[in-house]
């Protein structure tokens, strides 16, 4: 059995650093803010929010896979005002364009999201639009089938995102006893990867 030291080590190992942390913060809120403001997607542009591991605290530090760096992935949600009239590639072309007029390198467009990178933070840009037929639900583009598509991850990030900030753990997770220690270090409820701390 793993000692509370050797715990405390592996997850200084797989979280990503204060600086790392630092960089996507940079990213994420400068590509947010430039969309924001910008001169014809500002007509489209309703809100914006994180999804993903980084949203729920659980991504991980960036490393070498197969001889290729994996670098910090941050998910951006960009609530728009289109609605179901609008086709899907439409939507995302729009997207594609305001963030290419920004100076970002697209690194990768699939089907239904745009993956730009500032520096050493990758982010995944995905554009989606309020559900008609229930309250709070989301839509998401899928170009390649032109097609809107009901999602619940954005609205699982963000209800998992409120639940760890107030304590309480709303979603399935395995839970693992770790030393006492461990929880008061990190937090009672605190998430790593599918793991919720335990005392």
């Amino acid at each position: 059995m793993a000692t509370q030291q050797q715990f405390i080590d592996f997850l200084k190992e797989i979280e990503p650093s204060p600086t790392t942390k630092s960089i996507c913060i940079s990213a994420h809120s400068t590509l947010r803010g430039k969309l924001e403001k910008h001169e014809t997607y500002r007509d489209i542009y309703v809100n914006t929010y994180l999804s993903g591991s980084y949203a729920r605290n659980t991504a991980l530090r960036p490393r070498v896979a197969n001889g290729t760096l994996r670098r910090p992935d941050v998910d951006i949600i960009v609530v728009t005002n289109h609605t179901l009239q609008d086709l899907p590639s439409d939507v995302i072309a729009a997207l594609r364009k305001a963030v290419k007029s920004l100076g970002y390198t697209e690194v990768e467009a699939n089907r239904r999201s745009k993956c730009v990178s500032l520096g050493s933070v990758e982010m995944d840009v995905v554009p989606v639009i309020a559900n008609p037929w229930e309250e709070g639900g989301w839509l998401i583009a899928d170009k390649s089938e032109e097609q809107w598509l009901v999602t619940k991850a954005f609205t699982f990030d963000q209800a998992y995102v409120h639940a760890t900030t107030q304590h309480f753990i709303e979603q399935p997770a395995k839970e693992i006893a770790v030393p006492k220690a461990a929880v008061s270090i990190f937090g009672k409820g605190r998430v790593i990867g599918d793991f919720i701390f335990k005392a």
